[in-house]
């Protein structure tokens, strides 16, 4: 017959199976945070992925629609209030503003020659650009020639957005970082990487828990077409006083930085990586932005160059 078990054996048994079960449960825990961690991730790098190429495309279309002898600047950036201004007359979020034409007013009359509007588009003003890229009309009816020659049409949606420009209608799309809905895991100090277009309410978030947002040119000083060592990632303030005629001449390549949190905070972790490209240093800005907690946080540099195609 079987011996029953001892009240010490059973104390033993059960010591021995809490402490299994407590090593399982650690295990657990550290496979349930890292996959929470994961998918933070994962989540964000969608979100991430899809911003940056919005405004990748706005770099890259800024210009277009406006005339050469338009003075305000395409591409500008402030160093100040950390603010990207875009001019141009193509909204990648509003798709009517991709419409365009080729219209011939030899004639005396508007003949369209292409036509890339969209049907049952609605236009009531445009700019017409000459075919050099000048501003023949900054702003007039739709269909009424500025003269007789051939010009490139662009709608202009004035209601939609006032005018970014002096001499003829586009539009300033506006990228700052802006303290407003920033997710409650995202550190004191950061904030949401905004893209507005100027003189409307409209604000859309291209990036969450950004620390640091900068923009630094290309620019060919010496006006040799060639971008030397030199002239490479130069601020603004190493340039000097830039006209709009200046910058389509020497502007070769715009390159963004932004400094993002990926995951959550977690006090157990110490970051220790160090944030430097193109002679910036972002790990004493980060420091300097978020304070003593920074390193309980994991950061990522993002940094990509984009050459605006119509300058």
């Amino acid at each position: 017959m079987r011996k029953a078990l001892t009240l010490l054996e059973l104390l033993v048994a059960v010591f021995a199976a809490t402490i299994v079960m407590s090593a399982v449960y650690v295990v657990y825990t550290r496979l349930l945070g890292t996959y929470t961690q994961e998918s933070s991730y994962q989540s964000s790098d969608i979100k991430r992925v899809l911003g940056l190429e919005i405004l990748r495309q706005d770099i890259e279309n800024a210009g277009l629609g406006v005339g050469k002898n338009e003075t305000a600047i395409p591409v500008e950036w402030n160093m100040t209030k950390n603010e990207l201004v875009l001019r141009t007359l193509y909204d990648i979020l509003d798709q009517k503003t991709s419409a365009w034409q080729i219209v011939d007013c030899s004639s005396g009359s508007a003949n369209v020659l292409v036509n890339k509007f969209f049907p049952e588009l609605h236009v009531g003003q445009a700019v017409y650009l000459s075919v050099n890229g000048t501003i023949a009309s900054g702003l007039s009816s739709y269909l009424t020639c500025p003269g007789n020659g051939t010009y490139i049409v662009y709608p202009a949606f004035t209601v939609s957005a006032p005018s970014a420009c002096s001499s003829q209608y586009c539009r300033g799309i506006i990228y700052q970082i802006l303290n407003v809905d920033v997710p409650d895991y995202c550190a004191a100090g950061t904030g949401e990487l905004i893209r507005e277009v100027k003189g409307t309410s409209q604000q859309d978030p291209i990036l969450d828990c950004v620390a640091d947002f900068d923009v630094r040119f290309d620019w060919d000083l010496n006006g040799d077409g060639i971008i030397e060592q030199n002239e490479r990632y130069l601020p603004v303030s190493a340039i000097g006083k830039i006209s709009a005629t200046d910058e389509r001449k020497k502007l070769k390549l715009v390159t963004v930085f932004i400094v993002v949190q990926q995951g959550k905070r977690n006090r157990k972790y110490k970051f220790t990586n160090r944030l430097r490209n193109a002679g910036i240093d972002f790990t004493a800005r980060i420091r300097a932005r978020i304070g003593k907690n920074w390193q309980q946080y994991r950061w990522k540099l993002i940094k990509f160059s984009v050459k605006p195609m119509n300058l």
